[in-house]
């Protein structure tokens, strides 16, 4: 790939098929695809994961609510927003902002490959959040890569205008099909690695929580083919990354201080009858 005007030339046709793009079923309830939008010499990427309503309306990645919040989080780490390039992994909006499906980003893959490797950035920023979901029993659950046997923990893309603990319970019950109230923030984890594929520095940021389910019942999403209840030392032999354990590890001795409703040792009888109504 050539120079910044050739490249420059590349991302508009890569915007102007995606406007046009109808290799997914998303076309069909959008107003306005959002290719992304941003300088071509941008050293930072963002990548959230799918257009929100307003988004939608403009055919622009993060406006209105969820534009402040992004400048407010550029600002915070010293850049303007001028100088990043933003996109989604998915360019249309799902209905009633619902996650994307594996055949819409598979679909939309070639979109965000191409752009990155037009702009060339130096670095690849993907905000997640998820919550750990601590049954009455003191057990967590773990979800299981379909086809894979890889066990891990939930992770999920903030949407526009999304708060992490919003994303964290939203990501939950599409994920695990449980509604869970959040008992508080656990840990962040920062991590930066290189793509070969793209040759990019990626830099990921992903917010934890401890949580309890209040309702629904497991059945995972498409991707996982079980999600399972387990025992500290059940999720140490079972899950994959190292990181993974790490986290676990600190869910659990976070507990050591909360009764199995999330509250302390002494905490009301009504607060753990609702966790023990919710298992």
């Amino acid at each position: 790939m050539g120079g910044a005007r050739e490249r420059a030339i590349i991302l508009e046709d890569i915007a102007s098929k995606v406007r046009g793009c109808t290799l997914c079923r998303l076309h069909q309830s959008r107003t306005c695809a959002v290719p992304g939008e941003g300088p071509i010499d941008a050293h930072v990427f963002l990548i959230g994961e799918a257009p929100g309503r307003q988004e939608d309306a403009a055919g622009q990645p993060f406006v209105g609510s969820a534009g402040k919040v992004l400048n407010k989080a550029l600002a915070a780490a010293r850049l303007s927003r001028e100088d990043v390039f933003i996109t989604n992994v998915v360019k249309c909006r799902p209905p009633a902002n619902r996650a994307p499906t594996a055949d819409e980003i598979e679909a939309c893959r070639p979109y965000l490959r191409s752009q990155i490797e037009a702009v060339r950035p130096r670095v690849l920023v993907s905000l997640g959040s998820t919550a750990l979901r601590m049954n009455a029993e003191g057990r967590i659950l773990l979800l299981r890569k379909s086809g894979e046997q890889i066990w891990c923990l939930p992770k999920g893309t903030l949407e526009p205008g999304e708060t992490t603990e919003e994303t964290a319970v939203r990501e939950v019950h599409e994920e695990t099909g449980l509604h869970v109230k959040l008992l508080g923030p656990l840990t962040e984890v920062r991590y930066a690695f290189y793509w070969p594929p793209d040759g990019v520095n990626v830099d990921k940021t992903v917010t934890y929580f401890l949580a309890t389910p209040i309702g629904g019942r497991v059945k995972p999403e498409p991707g996982f083919d079980e999600g399972r209840w387990v025992t500290r030392t059940e999720a140490m032999k079972l899950l994959h990354w190292p990181n993974d354990r790490e986290i676990v590890t600190r869910a659990f001795d976070a507990t050591r201080s909360l009764g199995p409703s999330g509250g302390s040792r002494g905490s009301s009888p009504g607060a753990k009858r609702s966790a023990r109504r919710s298992r």
